[in-house]
């Protein structure tokens, strides 16, 4: 779900007050509402200019978000302790029976050229921290197959069917326990690419789905089925990536623009219909 000027007075403003007192088994609680802060202070200290960065609560907020969780390796090492995995004498987390543990994070090749960046440094944060992560960077095709086969998939970085409006059901219509298929699968999955198995969030879904998207009760379950993703840790949403589309006005003009938002500005999506009803020659030659 992205954090935009329609979603975050409908989810995310809503559960704040949640997120801060969410805690995990041990009484952790894993929610940071001053990442924004401390990100700009930070900035500032690696030489960034106060003029480049936004100022006042509000604007900080809507640059960087409203919070983010924590980065705490010694919390997540005692997690990985009380199920049996330590640290060998070379820095690695190990298994329960001693082996090292090499999960396998597959990431986008150059195609995808921000993907790689970011699991590259993902790895390495781990790895920093002792997990001994095997990074495989794969070509579209490849990467494809990985997201939609059980038996090919440790763990993969990938982008999602972001929910941009209010009505979340197209994103996610098809978290259903009849797209689930056992973890050792050949088949291609259909639906449920989360590999989600929450029955709450079935539920919600399900009911969902017979609703007036502009009803508060469609608004609670998004709010409750959001609460059941951080709950189950079923997905970590990383960002909003800001698609930049550039437009030559030379010889069409009425692009769409932040003070003409008539369609989202996306040639490769519907969208771009509406943008080839709407342009108009210019006359130039």
């Amino acid at each position: 779900m992205s954090d935009t000027h329609i979603l975050r007075p409908l989810y995310f403003d809503p559960l704040q007050s949640w997120l801060n007192s969410f805690s995990l088994p041990d009484g952790y609680q894993p929610y940071d509402p001053n990442f924004a802060t401390e990100l700009t202070t930070k900035l500032k200290t690696m030489g960034t200019a106060s003029s480049d960065l936004p100022q006042g609560n509000q604007a900080i907020s809507q640059a960087f978000g409203l919070g983010w969780w924590k980065y705490d390796p010694a919390e997540a090492g005692k997690l990985l302790n009380s199920v049996g995995m330590k640290k060998n004498a070379q820095g690695f987390y190990a298994l329960p029976n001693g082996s090292v543990w090499q999960p396998e994070l597959v990431i986008p090749g150059d195609w995808n050229k921000v993907m790689n960046r970011i699991g590259f440094s993902i790895a390495d944060s781990w790895h920093k921290a002792g997990i001994n992560v095997n990074v495989r960077q794969v070509d579209n095709g490849e990467f494809t197959t990985v997201q939609n086969t059980n038996s090919k998939l440790t763990m993969e970085l990938n982008w999602n069917s972001c929910v941009f409006n209010a009505n979340y059901m197209n994103s996610w219509r098809n978290i259903q326990p009849e797209n689930l298929k056992p973890a050792n699968s050949t088949d291609a999955i259909t639906g449920n690419t989360f590999r989600w198995n929450d029955p709450t969030a079935f539920s919600l879904i399900k009911a969902s789905n017979q609703m007036d998207v502009t009803s508060p009760q469609f608004i609670a379950n998004g709010q409750a089925i959001s609460k059941q993703f951080i709950k189950d840790m079923a997905y970590i949403n990383i960002m909003n990536i800001p698609t930049t589309i550039p437009t030559n006005s030379y010889y069409w003009k009425n692009f769409p623009k932040q003070d003409n938002y008539y369609s989202a500005p996306y040639t490769w999506w519907s969208s771009a219909k509406m943008i080839v009803l709407h342009v108009q020659p210019t006359g130039q030659k």
